[in-house]
Order: structure tokens, then sequence, then C-alpha cells
């Protein structure tokens, strides 16, 4: 027999005087032989002893948002409980980067640790911005459910969420240092597991700090926080009857191993892109003779060979090492590097070219924004030691010149741009005339450098099969790829900031600038 939600709230009221008259029986002996301010104190003090006494500080994973659903953050604490100071440092900075502040542990219906004077780090997820008015839902006071030396357990008095410290082992510093580097070395974002006989697919989205595990009959969605060894879930996750948590990084065999059950494996889906995105996909050196080395973890874990006989490929552990005989043939040359794995192929070009070689007239070619096909007459003259200039026609509704300057990067055989740079004049239809200024996009155009100059684009020599010398782009700005370089406008002759700027006039995608 069942009972529905409406009997249950019955029978609790009919209850409640029964439970209320229990309570106040006069011969009722006190359960605790001291008072319970007593009770705190000690623990808070206990607390306080414990906190303290790790002599390297906690590392505590961090969840901000009652619904996690910005994953979790590594911090670490470092308490000292004569100034009461406490020393946070955390991934979302750089490991050498402390933030100090001061702390208590205070009695609040109950022991609560809080962070009483504002902290940069500790302070993030919970500080409202212009942008964000509710802030992050983070947390700086936590209720202390449980404390001993071996592990604290918290529970964020804003969020509910229940968090893990633990002490460190090695200094706060290293500690964030080991941790980045693990990031790094986990190049794979899929990997495949066989737990009691069932197939499993682990997806890592490294960005949000989620985790999805498909299951032959379901998917577990959980968020997660970057160890120095591992990942750790927020809360148990059960995969063929195996109830996990924590999860450490085997490097040698690139998989990731549940702390809980060791028969909980998923091995890291090594594909060749893995290569392209440590290395690139097109490489440039100059006519002699060089050995190009690359390190990236488990760089010996695929097959390597190339289609010419002037380039050789060997690797040993997480180091790629290319050796290039010299170009004597009088002109430019391509070769590739052929990697293999998963039943995956890819080609890496190597291209053999001298900066003689990239001057001259070009063929300016790609999409503009409003996606149609476009062609301008370019030119790249030198104009100093490395100093190159890079001119085009702008063709629309007129011919207007713009250019930028470039510098010769020898040690990437590749030219450099700084964004932000003013290229020329344009007019409108009306007559209109804008100052224009060189701006990076993302490849969807949706983020921008805006008049930034802090940030640089590269042109990349490539040589095609049939001998073409041309350029391609690249670049990264923040945690984008440079995929635009845009027209961005202003009525002024300097722009400040980017209220000066009007917007983009044009921009430009899929750009490749051909040889003539």
């Amino acid at each position: 027999m069942t009972m529905n939600k409406k009997n249950i709230f019955i029978f609790l009221l009919m209850a409640l005087p029964t439970l209320l008259l229990t309570s106040c029986l006069k011969d009722q002996e006190d359960t605790f032989d001291e008072p319970a301010s007593i009770r705190l104190s000690k623990y808070l003090q206990n607390t306080a002893d414990i906190l303290t006494g790790s002599e390297n500080g906690w590392v505590l994973d961090y969840f901000p948002d009652r619904e996690q659903s910005y994953g979790g953050y590594s911090y670490t604490l470092k308490f000292d409980g004569d100034s009461g100071d406490v020393e946070v440092r955390t991934e979302l900075a750089n490991p050498t980067d402390a933030f100090v502040s001061k702390f208590k542990l205070v009695g609040d219906d109950g022991p609560v640790l809080t962070f009483d004077t504002y902290n940069t780090a500790m302070h993030f997820f919970a500080t409202p911005s212009q942008s964000n008015y509710e802030g992050y839902d983070g947390d700086f006071e936590f209720i202390i459910l449980s404390a001993t030396a071996e592990e604290i357990v918290l529970k964020g008095k804003r969020s509910g969420n229940v968090m893990y410290m633990h002490p460190l082992t090695v200094s706060s510093e290293e500690y964030q240092t080991q941790l980045n580097d693990f990031k790094t070395d986990l190049v794979f974002d899929t990997a495949a597991g066989v737990i009691d006989g069932a197939a499993d697919t682990l997806h890592i989205y490294s960005n949000d700090h989620w985790i999805d595990i498909e299951l032959p009959d379901s998917l577990i969605e959980a968020p997660f926080c970057y160890d120095a060894d591992g990942i750790s879930l927020y809360q148990p996750v059960t995969i063929s009857g195996k109830t996990v948590r924590v999860f450490k990084y085997d490097a040698e065999n690139g998989a990731l191993v549940a702390q809980e059950d060791a028969s909980v494996v998923f091995s890291g889906l090594l594909i060749p892109s893995i290569v392209t995105s440590a290395i690139g996909e097109t490489i440039s050196t100059g006519n002699s003779s060089t050995t190009l080395s690359y390190t990236f973890n488990l760089a010996d874990k695929f097959n390597y060979s190339s289609d010419v006989d002037w380039i050789t490929v060997s690797a040993s552990g997480k180091e790629l090492t290319i050796n290039v005989g010299a170009n004597t043939t009088g002109s430019p040359r391509v070769g590739h590097v052929i990697v293999e794995s998963q039943g995956e192929t890819v080609a890496i070009a190597i291209t053999q070219i001298e900066v003689a070689d990239l001057t001259g007239n070009f063929l300016m070619s790609g999409l503009d924004s409003d996606e149609a096909n476009f062609t301008f007459n370019a030119t790249i003259t030198k104009t100093g030691d490395n100093d190159y200039t890079l001119a085009f026609d702008y063709v629309y509704n007129g011919t207007y010149p713009q250019s930028f300057q470039m510098t010769w990067d020898e040690s990437a055989n590749r030219f450099a741009i700084k964004s932000g740079q003013y290229m020329g004049r344009v007019t409108n239809s009306r007559g209109v005339e804008y100052y224009s200024w060189l701006v990076f996009m993302d490849p969807t155009a949706s983020y921008w450098t805006s008049n930034s100059t802090a940030y640089t684009a590269y042109l990349n020599p490539v040589v095609t099969a049939d001998g073409k010398t041309m350029l391609t782009v690249s670049g990264s700005f923040s945690s984008y790829q440079v995929g635009v370089l845009s027209m961005c406008v202003s009525t002024e002759s300097s722009i400040s900031d980017s209220s000066n700027l009007l917007g983009y006039y044009d921009y430009f995608s899929n750009i490749v600038f051909t040889k003539q």
C-alpha cells in the first residue's frame, strides 16, 4: 500500500502535537554533557587546528552554481592561524599568482568557514558584474559538514553544493603547475572503455568542465574538476554497476582509471588531429637543412611516414622529430608528413621557401561578409630588415587602397601581423568617409579583437602540388582561432577604445594570397 503526498502531509500534522508534547517532558535528560555553544566552540577550534595544521595547505574542488552548470575549478588554500590570512591560488590564474585575504570560523546555525574580506580569486564566482548582475552563483561561505586531517567536506551556503578538500603534499604553486601540465597532457577528448563487457564512450568537454559518458542504454552527464593527476566528478556516477567519482590519469597508456575501481578504464582515442593540433597543419622552413622538434603527450603512439625522401620522421615518448634536408633545387618545394592512427590519416605539409620568394604581386581571394566570392589585387613589399607591407585594393562601390604592416618571423618562417592597425579609408554609397582598421575575428565572426594591438595573426607560406605559392591565415586571440580579417571603421583618425569603432565595414574569411 502506498501513501500519496496529501496523506503523508496529514499524517505529519497529526503526529506534530505528539512530537511537541514528547519534547517538553520535564524529566527528559540532556543528551550531551556540554551546552551546544561550548560544543560548537570546541568543534570550530578543532577545525581551525586541522586547517592550519596542513603544512602545504589544502586543495578544494570548487563547484559554483547550484546546478553546477559551469563545472568545477581547482583552488588551493593555505591557512595561517596566527594572522588569520588565507593564501588562495586557482587554475583560473597563473600558478605564481597568490591572492591573500582573511578567513574566519564562525558559528552560524552550525560551523561555518567564511572568507570575510574580499579575495579576487575566492569571490570571483560570487561577485556580480555589469554584464552578470547575479554573479555565477558561487560561494565564499561554507558550512563545515565534517573535518579530519585527511578530508574536509563543505557545503556552499549559497549554492548548497557539497565540495571536498584534501591536504596538499606539495606547495600550492607546484600543485597548480602540475594541474596545468596535466591539462596539456590530456590531448584526447574522447575515450573508449569496455566495462563488464559493455562498450562505453567518454567525451571530455574541457572548456566547459563537463563530461558525457555514453552507456549502451543511457547517457551520463556530469560536471568535473581538474586535479593535478586526473579529474574529479561533482558526485559519484554508476557505470555497469560500479560507482566511481575520481579518475586518475595513466600517462603511459593515455587512459583515465577510476580510483574507486581500477576495472573502470577509459583509453584515449588517439586520432591524427591530435598531432595537427600540437604542431599545425602546415609547417614552413627555409632552404637550409633543419631539425624540427615538437613536444606533446603520447607523440609516439601514432604512425608516421613521409611522401618525399628529404623528410624523415621519428618519435619517442613525448618528442616528435622531423628532419628536413637542404633544398638545392632553386625553387620552393613541398613534402608531407603522413600521420596514421585509428584508421584515419592526415597529411601535414612541409614547405621549404625563402622570404625573398614571397615579395611581389598576389591575388587575395576568399569570401566577404555577404558570403560572396571576392578577388583583390595585392602586393607584398619589403620596407626594412624584417619589415614588410601588404597592400591590397579593396573593391566595393569603388576601389580603396588598404595596407597593413608585417614582420618576418625567421624562427617560424612566416609573416606576423599585429591587430588594431590603421589600413586606409573607405567611402560608403552615400559618400560618407571612414577610417579603416585591421581587426581579427574568430571563424564565425562572433568575437573580435576590437582595437587591441596585443594579438598576432600569421601568414603561412604554402606550396601546392602544382607549384603555386600561397599564403594562408592562422593565429589566435583569447581562446579563439583567427579565421577572419575584418575592416572595422571609425569616423576618427584614432581609436582609443572600442567605442570609437562603429563596427565592421566588411570582413574576409577563407583568405588565400596566391603569388602571381
